[in-house]
């Protein structure tokens, strides 16, 4: 199979911004997971010849040696077109108050680094904080943790051992890093969770934590079921428009991946991987992962709200 017939539907080059990249795509070991550490097959060439840089000047991990990338395959975008034929359904953006979407600080080892978006739930098990594994990358790498699929030796234990505080600040506030709402406890220990899997398998894309304090935090509250395919869901974040949400359908479910696409093409927050996804109640039925383009199309792809019950043990 010839690999310019495939894609890579979740991202994009931060050189070029090919999207999605075509062909062979080149992954930095090094960068924090982001938008920021995909090249194309084009642009790879170019920075091993020193003509373009990597990474962004604006990263922490800049420093002067050159990073490790992998190559990576894509896939066949003509079992993705039929993503495009399902109809957008009618729905009624939800009400979403202040202190519902946190962006949370890690702090471990004398440093602290701010991760992407997250949000609270009431459960049986107490008001617990949720956001993506992966949103914790800067931290795992600096901790030298290896919390990926292939280490078959990770408990689940390690990252707890290592993070002293999560602060959690309101997302919605135009100066959100003054509005400090609540301190997390305990990392809960997920022995399933997991970092790196093929996007969108998304599935162990999780990481859980107790609610120590609270100031004005707006709990959410799990979904009982996945929508369906065809159903409207939002994600929930501060937009552009100063909107709080952009509604979606879903266009595709298996036990292990969660994919949607977006009704406008808007941009998104840059760092929203973690924010909620919520059904036409008003309920989270997921945690957002990543997303991409194809065909002048928005999509996005989340840990739905069955694995997150699985993970927590919630019934």
């Amino acid at each position: 199979m010839n690999t310019e017939d495939e894609i890579h539907l979740w991202q994009h080059c931060h050189h070029c911004n090919e999207s999605p990249i075509t062909g062979v795509r080149y992954e930095c070991q090094d960068c924090p997971a982001g938008p920021d550490i995909d090249l194309c097959s084009t642009c790879f060439e170019l920075y091993k010849q020193g003509k373009i840089s990597h990474p962004q000047e604006k990263t922490h991990f800049s420093e002067d040696t050159l990073h490790k990338f992998l190559s990576r395959r894509g896939e066949l975008a003509k079992p993705i077109d039929s993503w495009l034929d399902i109809p957008m359904p009618e729905g009624n953006d939800p009400q979403v108050e202040n202190g519902f979407v946190v962006r949370p600080e890690f702090c471990f080892a004398g440093k602290s680094v701010f991760g992407g978006h997250g949000f609270v739930v009431n459960t049986s098990k107490g008001l617990i904080f949720l956001t993506a594994l992966h949103v914790l990358d800067e931290v795992i790498k600096k901790s030298n943790i290896d919390a990926s699929v292939e280490n078959n030796q990770y408990t689940g234990k390690e990252l707890p051992q290592v993070i002293n505080t999560v602060n959690l600040y309101d997302v919605m506030e135009d100066k959100w890093m003054f509005y400090d709402i609540g301190l997390c406890g305990e990392m809960m220990v997920l022995p399933d969770a997991r970092v790196g899997e093929i996007e969108p398998i998304s599935y162990r894309d999780i990481s859980a934590f107790t609610l120590k304090e609270s100031i004005n935090i707006r709990a959410g509250t799990l979904a009982m079921n996945c929508p369906d395919i065809g159903e409207p869901i939002w994600l929930v974040s501060k937009m552009s428009d100063r909107s709080r949400s952009r509604e979606a359908v879903v266009v595709d479910k298996t036990a292990h991946s969660f994919v949607f696409r977006y009704e406008s093409n808007e941009p998104l927050p840059k760092y929203c991987s973690g924010a909620p996804l919520l059904n036409k109640n008003g309920q989270v039925v997921a945690i957002n992962v990543g997303g991409g383009f194809f065909k002048n199309q928005r999509f996005g792809h989340a840990n739905h709200v069955g694995n997150i019950r699985q993970h927590l043990g919630l019934n």
